[in-house]
């Protein structure tokens, strides 16, 4: 065998390279890190793969060394080294790519052969099918049992089930007739990561001392280059370095903001949009052509109205306070082609898309919505090409500041207060957030259901210091409040919940659509 490495990339899918790397088809040599990656990494990329957002090549060793020792388990899993794998001619090592194949191993593959004693609690990971946000959806066991859930309900799909025909289905026959659409998100997140797929690189050389040099280069010396890396390589001139130029704008239009969220990935999908291109597009040689100083500089002074905007709207100079970050791209790309566009425009935008979840599914219906939102701009009519029709649910959960509609239905409560006395809360609510949202001392419920919170900076907040204009600026009536005497929390819960929804839909959603003249949209009470 040749000295010299032989690349012969292919494209294979994740479970089959999973299925080799279980029964010691594909090997872990013992020069490998264990599985080390924290849940956040993790959960980023579980949620990459359903968003359809590539995850980088691995590269895999092949060698007819049979002096090569390597590991027998992922995390707690042990592998199935007893398979007959002699008809495989040469052992391959798993070079780089270790971290997200064991996590996709250990979350997904879960096999059932463990070391004795494993705890298997950060194993167990779940996707939550209500989850308006692909960002909040995954989540560990300890996770949904702290917030007063049941992992066992059919609301969560365990991962482990995913690659399991029998006991996936079994899951899906737990769904009740009347959630049908959560067995089509089930169906959605499975088919993501049975049908996602890799590039693998097969180094060959029998040259042990070769292959662990390149080893140690790819992990100590960034040879995996970042998007925003590889483009300033190949859009380089004399006269125009792309992240020198990032870096210089940045100090010119961004100085009097904390910009800390604008990263180079927001700027590089800004340019995309700008050249017409897909956000998910990864044709960095075409990008490389047409970027350009004066480009960059209509994008960063997008960046500036953008924070202006959402300063004078949310309080905070900050992408992080829309409730998708698809939201404010697609405000930005606005701004930089219409500095003088009508904010309500905008702001309809955002409330239309944020309570009929157009971002929090998958990256095709979060793509659709931005391109519908781009020919709006140019047409002034908003045609809903999601493969879902647009409609808005009453909010009846527990609370949760890590679901966007859980935020919407607690803005609401801020917007009532404002308009009604005269105060400043939606503004100052993500800020505070939860130190702002109270429970009476009247209500003994110990439950986390959200209707039984309110929007207050009292310290001891109690329904007794109430006047007309607060009882009624809080979605409450005489009814509700003998609810709460008689210790009828249930009953109470629901009138508050309907209270509020009928004000987020005639107050808030139905005004939104109005301005954008949206008219097939669904209410859901």
């Amino acid at each position: 065998m040749s000295d010299k490495f032989v690349m012969d990339p292919r494209v294979s899918f994740v479970t089959q390279i999973l299925d080799e790397i279980e029964v010691g088809i594909i090997k872990i040599p013992r020069f490998q890190r264990e599985l080390v990656w924290k849940w956040e990494q993790q959960r980023d990329l579980l949620c990459s793969i359903v968003e359809g957002i590539p995850i980088g090549s691995i590269l895999v060793w092949s060698t007819n060394l049979d002096n090569i020792t390597s590991y027998d388990v992922i995390g707690p899993f042990r592998l199935n080294y007893e398979t007959d794998n002699t008809h495989v001619s040469q052992q391959m090592y798993l070079m780089d790519g270790l971290q997200r194949m064991s996590t996709l191993y250990a979350l997904i593959k879960h096999p059932e052969h463990t070391s004795d004693g494993s705890d298997l609690s950060n194993y167990q990971v779940y996707a939550d099918l209500e989850s308006n946000s692909i960002s909040n959806m995954f989540l560990r066991k300890e996770e949904i049992i702290k917030e007063g859930n049941n992992p066992d309900s059919f609301h969560y799909l365990p991962l482990k089930v995913i690659f399991d025909q029998k006991n996936l289905m079994r899951f899906l026959r737990s769904i009740p007739p009347e959630k049908d659409y959560l067995i089509d998100k089930a169906d959605d997140i499975s088919i993501a990561f049975k049908n996602y797929k890799v590039p693998m690189i097969p180094m060959r050389s029998d040259k042990q001392e070769l292959v662990t040099k390149s080893f140690e280069r790819i992990n100590t010396r960034g040879t995996v280059m970042s998007e925003a890396h590889m483009l300033n390589a190949l859009s380089y001139s004399p006269e125009f370095e792309l992240l020198t130029s990032i870096e210089n704008l940045n100090s010119e239009y961004l100085e009097e903001f904390d910009n800390d969220s604008i990263d180079q990935t927001f700027i590089l999908q800004l340019l995309k949009l700008q050249l017409g291109k897909s956000i998910y597009d990864k044709n960095t040689d075409s990008l490389a052509k047409e970027v350009n100083e004066k480009l960059l500089r209509d994008i960063f002074s997008g960046i500036q109205l953008l924070l202006r905007f959402s300063m004078e709207q949310y309080g905070m100079s900050s992408i992080k306070v829309f409730p998708y970050k698809l939201q404010a791209l697609g405000v930005c790309h606005a701004l930089v082609k219409y500095p003088d566009i009508d904010q309500a425009k905008l702001n309809a935008w955002i409330t239309v898309t944020a309570y009929t979840s157009a971002f929090g599914t998958t990256a095709r219906n979060s793509e659709s919505a931005l391109n519908d939102w781009l020919m709006y701009l140019k047409t002034n009519e908003l045609k809903w090409t999601l493969n879902t029709k647009p409609s808005v649910s009453l909010w009846k959960d527990n609370v949760s500041f890590r679901n966007t509609r859980f935020k919407l239905w607690a803005l609401a409560q801020a917007h009532k207060l404002d308009s009604d006395k005269g105060t400043n809360f939606a503004k100052d609510f993500h800020k505070f957030k939860g130190k702002i949202l109270k429970k009476p001392t009247e209500i003994k419920d110990k439950s986390k259901k959200s209707a039984l919170y309110f929007i207050s900076k009292e310290k001891n907040f109690s329904l007794a210091d109430l006047n007309p204009i607060d009882t009624e600026a809080m979605f409450l009536n005489d009814s509700m409040l003998d609810e709460i005497k008689c210790q009828q929390f249930e009953e109470f819960r629901e009138q508050r919940e309907t209270a509020i929804f009928n004000y987020e839909v005639s107050h808030i959603f139905t005004p939104a659509a109005n301005i954008l003249k949206l008219t097939n949209y669904k209410i859901e009470n």
